[in-house]
């Protein structure tokens, strides 16, 4: 079924980026509706290693090698020297996760890193009320908000954020001046040329409501060119290819497949 036509509590067939042949009418936040928070509690147990335990031995040695831990997910490993680098250079560090849903991203390093480091980081989750309402229960350690605070920190992270700012360009610069790094993964590039709008169905992959529709949203592909020119200013230190993103776009023209995941990192100039 075409993930624009599909009413919400079904089923629609993948890819499930869409240019809409009319007006999207009848739908609801998705980030706020029972099926995304049931995905959400879902990846709660996958947490801490769990998920990695049913990976076989093997595959397992493998992510050690090659990310440093068998835990860590593929879009945060380059994030870990950078953390470490900076806990053996201060006694405390601050980061700020935007969008950072329930804390998923805060609950692996804390995995990884282990308790000692993570005690010396100050730790900011930002996003919707019913995400941080779960993060709340899961990790008091963790502070929750609905709106980025006040203040300076030494990291901000947005992973899987980027693509749902409409204003990204204002967002990306009011992010500068918040942090002395900025850390950007899981948000779909365009290879070459300028960014353009789709919309996306949401379909959560787990949960008592796996795979059903739970609402559309409103998504960004930002040209990667665009990105960097934002940083332009900035010294970039990460900018790693991590996956094609292609096939998610293949109800589009063959012209606007040219998408893929990048990791990129970039750390404000000193004076």
């Amino acid at each position: 079924m075409d993930p624009q036509s599909c009413q919400l509590g079904e089923r629609p067939t993948p890819p499930y980026f869409f240019i809409p042949d009319g007006p999207v009418t009848g739908d609801v936040d998705p980030w706020l509706s029972d099926g995304w928070i049931a995905h959400c509690e879902a990846e709660v147990r996958e947490i801490g290693g769990q998920a990695g335990r049913r990976v076989s031995i093997l595959r397992r040695l493998a992510r050690r090698l090659l990310l440093g831990h068998a835990d860590i997910p593929t879009h945060l490993a380059p994030l870990l020297p950078i953390i470490r680098k900076m806990l053996a250079e201060k006694e405390r560090i601050s980061i700020a996760d935007v969008g950072g849903g329930f804390g998923d991203n805060y609950g692996i390093l804390r995995t990884v890193l282990g308790a000692e480091l993570v005690g010396r980081m100050d730790y900011t989750v930002i996003d919707n009320a019913r995400s941080i309402a779960l993060g709340r229960r899961l990790f008091p350690d963790c502070r929750f908000v609905e709106e980025l605070p006040e203040g300076h920190f030494d990291i901000v992270v947005v992973v899987g954020t980027l693509q749902y700012i409409p204003k990204w360009q204002n967002f990306l610069h009011a992010l500068k001046g918040k942090g002395d790094i900025v850390y950007v993964a899981r948000s779909p590039l365009r290879k070459s040329g300028e960014g353009f709008e789709v919309k996306q169905a949401v379909c959560p992959a787990k949960g008592s409501h796996a795979l059903e529709k739970c609402g559309i949203a409103n998504v960004w592909v930002v040209g990667r060119e665009e990105l960097q020119a934002i940083f332009a200013d900035w010294i970039p230190l990460i900018d790693k290819f991590h996956a094609s993103y292609s096939s998610a776009f293949g109800r589009l023209p063959k012209e606007k497949r040219n998408v893929a995941y990048y990791v990129t990192v970039w750390a404000k100039r000193a004076g």
